[in-house]
């Protein structure tokens, strides 16, 4: 029997049992102290070197990792709910996956929503939503029946939940104004977590299928003389012999094979009990 302490608990609240959610909240957390800091001493290096923008195709590559760790300034929301998101769901996936599966995961999305939002726009973005929303996918793919509050208000099962949010977020890309929110990051982080989640179902069925092994029977070879046949021939070659020698010039072996003929006819004329 296991006894919860009070030092159990301070580990749970801690994150122990949950170490990569803890850190990438303490990385966006730190990352928005740091811009605000750069904003008030009027410094543009982040503004202009660590967001996603156009700039990643004049070789600042990295922006497509550092981004999902800023977050808006002017909109402090922006990074609460994403936060929250994380320690919601992301911490049930790292303890089923394991820490490192998880930061794997979280990456492949962030950078696959960054991916996703540059080839479909001209514009520059921040915040790890495309990332979360690759989480909230596979929290609903892999607790599809618990029971969410969604906004806190309405429990829904967590497949629905992910259906309703991949729903309002398609339909928002094809809105003439979508406002500031990179609903195609969005998108692309579920689409990328998708994809990565099913990658051993495509590749099993991109592999041709193995032929049938047909069950090896084990068949005795037909025997080409029949040994009634040759036991008969023997037989009226011995009674030649002695017909010609007598009985008592047979050789051991003949007189055997006298005996075991004769034994067969009785057995055989012998009536059926």
């Amino acid at each position: 029997m296991r006894y919860y302490s009070r030092h159990d608990a301070y580990r749970n609240w801690l994150g122990y049992e949950y170490p990569m959610v803890k850190l990438l909240m303490i990385l966006n957390f730190g990352m928005y102290v740091l811009q605000w800091a750069f904003a008030f001493m009027d410094i543009s290096l982040i503004h202009e070197h660590l967001v996603l923008s156009p700039r990643v195709w004049d070789g600042e590559i990295w922006q497509i990792g550092t981004y999902m760790f800023l977050h808006s300034i002017q909109d402090p929301f922006h990074i609460i709910f994403n936060m929250l998101a994380l320690w919601m769901f992301g911490k049930e996936l790292e303890r089923v996956w394991g820490s490192r599966e998880f930061l794997k995961y979280y990456l492949i999305c962030g950078i696959g929503a960054g991916i996703t939002f540059l080839f479909f726009s001209s514009g520059s973005v921040v915040g790890a939503s495309g990332a979360v929303f690759g989480i909230l996918l596979a929290f609903g793919m892999t607790f599809p029946d618990q029971i969410i509050l969604m906004s806190f208000i309405f429990p829904v099962k967590a497949k629905y939940m992910v259906i309703f949010y991949g729903v309002i977020t398609f339909f928002n890309i094809a809105k003439p104004d979508g406002g500031n929110v990179a609903h195609l990051a969005h998108l692309g982080g579920m689409v990328f977590g998708f994809f990565y989640i099913k990658r051993e179902w495509f590749v099993a069925k991109r592999m041709p299928r193995p032929k049938p092994i047909e069950p090896k029977m084990s068949i005795r070879p037909v025997q080409t003389v029949d040994r009634q046949k040759e036991l008969n021939e023997r037989v009226d070659t011995i009674l030649d012999k002695i017909n010609d020698v007598g009985y008592d010039n047979l050789t051991a072996e003949e007189k055997a094979i006298l005996l075991q003929a004769s034994d067969r006819l009785s057995k055989k004329d012998r009536p059926d009990s």
